[in-house]
């Protein structure tokens, strides 16, 4: 392990990359090992530990030694989002269980072909229309969360509102595509990968 001292510590302050490269070298390997006792998921775990890295460099200038405890703890709160955005998403999976069942019951017994609800184009277009025309901060949180992937927290933080906030405008943007949609075509989009 590279020795990290205030001097390197300046460096990465400075935007010096090959400072910055001596830090994520030092602390790579060990920080993967960190959330991995908490994140089963070898690529979430890479990706956790990444973005941890990202967020030094865009917020470079305002880091002491030692550094240590700051880069363990901003991995065990990236561990924490990303655990919850994962429960968060099993939450919704099991509220809309039950309506998906019953929309399947429904199309066994009807005649229309199941996939033809499911034109990927064209569906992609509906919830873009949908998402639209939503509220402006309900719109902003339905696209980083699905779009783009970001966390509650990471939501709360950029748009600097709580994280209940940011479960409401979600909760609230999935009824009104659930309405529009249907609970198959919204649970196929959010469940299958389209959405991520």
């Amino acid at each position: 392990m590279i020795s990290v001292d205030q001097k390197l510590i300046d460096g990465v302050n400075k935007g010096d990359e090959q400072a910055f490269r001596s830090l994520f070298d030092s602390y790579w390997s060990y920080l993967c090992s960190v959330a991995a006792m908490y994140v089963p998921d070898s690529c979430a775990v890479e990706e956790i530990v990444g973005d941890v890295f990202m967020s030094i460099w865009n917020h470079r200038g305002q880091y002491r030694a030692p550094i240590r405890g700051y880069l363990v703890g901003s991995v065990r709160n990236a561990c924490v989002s990303h655990l919850r955005s994962k429960m968060l998403k099993a939450r919704l999976r099991e509220s809309y269980e039950k309506e998906l069942l019953l929309f399947a019951q429904q199309r066994c017994l009807g005649d229309e072909h199941p996939l033809e609800a499911l034109s990927a184009k064209e569906t992609e277009e509906r919830i873009r229309k949908i998402a639209d025309s939503l509220p402006e901060r309900c719109r902003q949180v339905f696209e980083r969360y699905f779009y783009y992937g970001e966390s509650t927290e990471a939501i709360s933080e950029r748009m600097h509102i709580s994280q209940s906030t940011v479960r409401v405008q979600l909760k609230t943007a999935l009824d009104r595509l659930r309405t529009e949609l249907g609970i198959a075509v919204l649970f196929a989009y959010i469940f299958g990968g389209i959405i991520n």
